[in-house]
C-alpha cells in the first residue's frame, strides 16, 4: 500500500465536487476507510460553468450555487461526523470547465459514467479507455 512504501509522505486526495459529494455520502465502496487513509486532507475541485447567453448565465450561476452548497454541506457533515481532535483539511478551488473535441462537450467524469452513447464517450475520452469501460461493463455499460 502506498501509504506503508512511503510513511513519512502526507497523502491528499483531489477530486472533482460530484465525487467528492458521492465519497462523503457513502457512496463509494469503503468511503470512511478512503477518507481515513488521507487523514481528511482533500482538495475539491469545482467546475466554473461558462455559457454563452443571458439564460445560460442563470442557468449556470444556479448550478455552481448548488454544487457550491452540497461541497460545504458535506464538509460540514465531515466536521460533525469527526471526534474535536481529528479536523479535515478540506480545500476547494474553482477551475474552469475543460472542452475537448469541436462539438465543445464539458469533460466530466459523472457525464462518462451515466451515458451510454457511444458518440459522446469518443468524444470526452480514449478509445482505451472507452474499451476498458465498455468490456468490463463498468458504469451505465453495467448488467445492474
Amino acid at each position: 500500500m502506498l501509504t506503508t512504501d512511503e510513511p513519512n509522505v502526507e497523502f491528499t486526495l483531489a477530486l472533482g465536487a460530484d465525487t467528492f459529494v458521492d465519497l462523503v455520502n457513502g457512496k463509494w465502496r469503503r468511503s470512511e476507510d478512503v477518507l481515513k487513509l488521507v487523514e481528511y486532507r482533500i482538495v475539491v475541485f469545482r467546475r466554473l460553468i461558462e455559457e454563452d447567453n443571458d439564460f445560460d448565465d442563470a442557468l449556470s450561476s444556479a448550478k455552481e450555487i448548488e454544487q457550491h452548497d452540497e461541497v460545504q454541506e458535506c464538509i460540514a457533515k465531515l466536521q460533525l461526523q469527526l471526534d474535536s481532535t481529528t479536523k479535515p483539511a478540506i480545500t476547494v478551488t474553482q477551475i474552469p470547465t475543460t472542452t475537448k473535441s469541436n462539438a465543445g462537450l464539458s469533460v466530466s467524469s459523472s457525464a462518462a459514467r451515466n451515458t451510454m452513447d457511444e458518440t459522446v464517450l469518443r468524444e470526452i475520452l480514449s478509445a482505451d479507455v472507452l474499451d476498458y469501460i465498455r468490456e468490463r461493463k463498468m458504469y451505465a455499460f453495467s448488467d445492474d
